[in-house]
């Protein structure tokens, strides 16, 4: 009797260890906690068995506000204070891993077109000091690399030319990376990620022309070293609006793209692609676009451990008048030519945002997408397809 006793005890300490260090995917959905009426904008991470979320929403006095939060114990956990107040530039959100001590969540936007990061660390805010050399430019990527921030910063001039630059932190402040890359036309810059193994000395921004007579073309750019090398231009594909950078593994690079030419034409047709560019020149995954019908197509790559995933969010309207929508998300097989796995994240139209991406979180797929709930939109954290 006392042994079977001991075997129920067992088994429930057990299953209560389980479920105590399981909360996280358990919930095969987390909503965003924040009080604002509608999420604007959001981004996660992991830390090993942490999750963060930063979230972009505003006030009733109309000013936009940032809240970060840490998944815990089953419940979202809301960090001291507030990184600040967007005012553009949209939302950049890294989480530091520091050997040997805990995980420094960084929050970064471009206030009057002038980057700022703020760092979270003992017990408060602080503002990352930026190199004198890179004082006039707006952040345009953030990433963390394990104990060390990678941003990549851009600045238009008035000559109608850009300039885009590499910066990572060293010690206490954020500093240039390599020279400045210097290119004619106004130009967005994006920064790329690596999958897991892959070697993350080669810095990839993707760069997309936002001026005539180029509007629209999108090329790689990569930083090794001291050396920026520049690809030929995508002119098959115009880009509409892309949400993300590039995503480098192995031997390849890929690189989202919309083909929405010329903006703001044929808008009900805008369907999405995801480029490929290694041994041969830049080439569809799959041979054809992912998206499927008419609609209007936004999304982005992600680097997820050592795959790559993409998600996008697509709109039309029907002969009724009514829109009709979605946020999706495909796998990329090993070989990086086609894609081995298509999800339905959510059904029905979003906010239109950028609420989209996935990151790996204990070794599988998490994903973050916008979905009406009680009638607000929130940021939500989509665990369930394990």
């Amino acid at each position: 009797m006392k042994s079977v006793q001991g075997a129920i005890i067992t088994v429930a300490v057990a299953v209560a260890a389980l479920v105590c260090c399981s909360a996280a995917t358990a919930a095969k959905r987390i909503y965003s906690p924040s009080k604002v009426r509608n999420d604007y904008d959001a981004r996660i991470a992991s830390t090993g068995d942490s999750l963060w979320l930063a979230v972009i929403g505003a006030s009733r006095q109309g000013e936009y506000i940032i809240k970060v939060y840490r998944f815990k114990r089953g419940r979202w956990a809301a960090l001291p204070g507030q990184p600040g107040t967007l005012y553009g530039g949209g939302l950049k959100f890294a989480v530091l891993t520091p050997t040997g001590g805990e995980p420094t969540p960084c929050v970064g936007d471009s206030p009057r077109d002038l980057a700022r990061i703020r760092c979270f660390s003992g017990g408060t805010w602080r503002e990352l000091p930026i190199a004198d050399e890179l004082r006039g430019f707006a952040l345009a990527g953030l990433r963390s690399d394990g104990p060390r921030l990678t941003a990549v910063l851009g600045r238009w001039n008035e000559d109608k030319t850009t300039t885009v630059r590499v910066a990572r932190t060293g010690g206490l402040s954020l500093e240039a990376e390599g020279p400045p890359l210097e290119l004619a036309g106004l130009v967005q810059s994006d920064l790329g990620e690596v999958t897991t193994g892959t070697d993350a000395s080669k810095i990839d921004v993707g760069l997309q022309v936002l001026s005539s007579p180029a509007y629209g073309q999108r090329t790689l750019a990569t930083l090794e070293g001291a050396t920026w090398s520049v690809g030929s231009r995508i002119t098959t594909l115009h880009g509409g609006p892309q949400l993300t950078g590039p995503v480098r593994s192995g031997a390849s690079v890929f690189i989202p793209v919309v083909n929405g030419l010329p903006f703001g034409r044929h808008v009900s047709r805008w369907p999405f692609y995801l480029l490929r560019n290694g041994t041969d020149p830049w080439t569809p995954v799959g041979g054809k676009r992912i998206s499927t019908g008419n609609g209007a197509n936004t999304g982005g790559v992600h680097a997820v451990g050592s795959r790559i995933w993409v998600v996008w969010e697509t709109l039309r309207m029907t002969k009724k008048m009514r829109f009709k929508g979605g946020a999706l998300a495909a796998r990329v097989s090993p070989d990086g030519r086609r894609f081995d796995r298509r999800i339905t994240l959510r059904k029905g139209p979003g906010m239109g945002n950028q609420i989209l991406q996935a990151i790996s979180f204990r070794n599988r797929p998490a994903f973050l997408y916008a979905k009406l709930v009680r009638g607000r939109f929130r940021a939500t954290v989509d665990l369930s397809r394990r």
